[in-house]
């Protein structure tokens, strides 16, 4: 049952319709509904390989050439995802002109060979089988040798996997490559984003209540309870079609006004309006909720501008780039192990000793984009510091005749929270 003014069941996404504990099964199936649903999951991503990258000591560019013909940024998307929804990837190189009962032996980098392909798994799709490393002196020990890969059974030297987000010791998986599905924690802030505009409309369908007030209508329902009739029912039913029909038909109501007596006043027509009042700010939380179970800025997920001081929205891109670059930290050593795979193939001249790879510069995280959202920052917060002290000092103290006045200049957001003196303080400090 919604709440009388349904603003807590937003705030708090109570009668979900989607309610429930999310697996990694039940985050793929979100994940496949699309919406806000995939862009929590492809956004980063996408995002955190967008601009490619680049291997320092690759000087005839041969590697460079062999990440195109292998389509490396999107395997390496594809695998971010899996990360996400199923809490690790797997990246299996498929050899030129080997079967798959080659897959049982390890992989020997001394031998010709050529990659055909990269392919991308979940790793869900793998499950360890048969033997493990029993040499302590082995960087592999007490790791399995084998796993069961769709009904194939593969050595481990021939999988890159990804690792997710790791497990605590309390909770080790069977699987040593087994993170955790963060999926799961932003569907359910997405699914709660959801259902509170669900219930925002809800609330919004409720907005205009009607009361008719029927004169006789209890003694009508008694008249027929006694009689075990229903012929006032019936009455009472007629009355009102009657009063919804021409409402909607004419916008207007007409009813009896009763015979002039205190006793008798007739019928009433009544239309409450609800207030809508604090509605808009409930479904904002359940934005900003998204935006810190994911990572992501409520600028990048919904398109919206940043408001108050922070004009620029410097501090949203600073904690977003810093969400891609930990993506990015657990591709590194995958990425690695491919490019020395790719370094080994037949008529490659090979790389410098000290090859090592760099992302190229996400959008705007260079020294020179540094530089200017710094500026653009400090001077959004200079003009609207110098326009709040301003508007102090002409006397205004009414928010509403403050948005008014700073609307008319086209200035930047109001900060309600600023005081008289601490505007007047900022814009000092700004000069």
């Amino acid at each position: 049952m919604l709440n009388q003014d349904g603003l807590l069941d937003i705030a708090t996404a109570q009668n979900r319709s989607r309610s429930g504990m999310y697996s990694g099964l039940n985050s793929s199936f979100r994940y496949d509904e699309g919406g806000l649903y995939a862009r929590v999951i492809d956004k980063p991503a996408m995002d955190c390989v967008a601009k490619g990258i680049s291997i320092k000591g690759d000087d005839d560019k041969e590697i460079c050439d062999d990440f195109d013909r292998l389509k490396l940024i999107q395997v390496l998307q594809d695998a971010a995802r899996f990360i996400d929804l199923s809490g690790g990837a797997v990246i299996v190189p498929i050899i030129a002109g080997r079967a798959y009962k080659s897959f049982i032996t390890p992989f020997n980098p001394n031998t010709q060979y050529k990659i055909d392909s990269l392919r991308v798994y979940p790793i869900s799709d793998f499950s360890p089988s048969g033997d493990k490393y029993t040499d302590a002196n082995n960087p592999k020990f007490d790791m399995p040798m084998f796993y069961n890969w769709n009904n194939v059974t593969i050595h481990e030297s021939r999988m890159i996997a990804i690792k997710g987000m790791p497990f605590s010791s309390m909770n080790v998986q069977a699987n040593p490559f087994q993170g955790r599905v963060t999926a799961a924690k932003k569907m359910e802030a997405v699914n709660a984003y959801y259902d509170a505009v669900s219930l925002t409309l809800k609330v919004l369908e409720r907005k205009q209540q009607a009361v008719y007030t029927m004169q006789g209508l209890a003694d009508a329902l008694l008249t027929d309870k006694q009689n075990q009739t229903t012929d006032g029912e019936q009455t009472v039913r007629a009355r009102i079609n009657f009063v919804d029909n021409v409402r909607s038909l004419l916008s207007s109501v007409v009813i009896g006004g009763g015979d002039g007596t205190k006793e008798s006043t007739g019928d009433e027509f009544v239309i409450n309006d609800l207030s809508l009042s604090g509605i808009k700010d409930a479904v904002v939380i359940q934005e900003s909720r998204v935006s810190a179970d994911t990572g992501i800025p409520v600028t990048v997920l919904f398109g919206q501008s940043a408001n108050g001081l922070n004009a620029t929205g410097e501090s949203d891109w600073k904690n977003y780039y810093s969400t891609l670059t930990a993506i990015q930290s657990m591709l590194r050593p995958a990425i690695e192990r491919i490019v020395a795979m790719l370094a080994g193939q037949i008529g490659i001249k090979g790389l410098a000793d000290n090859w090592k790879i760099e992302f190229n510069p996400l959008p705007d995280t260079d020294e020179k984009s540094d530089a200017e959202i710094a500026k653009l920052t400090a001077e959004a917060n200079k003009i609207e510091a110098d326009a709040i002290n301003t508007i102090y000092s002409m006397g205004i103290t009414d928010d509403s005749h403050i948005v008014e006045y700073m609307k008319s200049k086209n200035l930047f957001g109001y900060a309600e929270d600023v005081s008289k003196a601490e505007a007047a303080s900022y814009a000092n400090e700004t000069a």
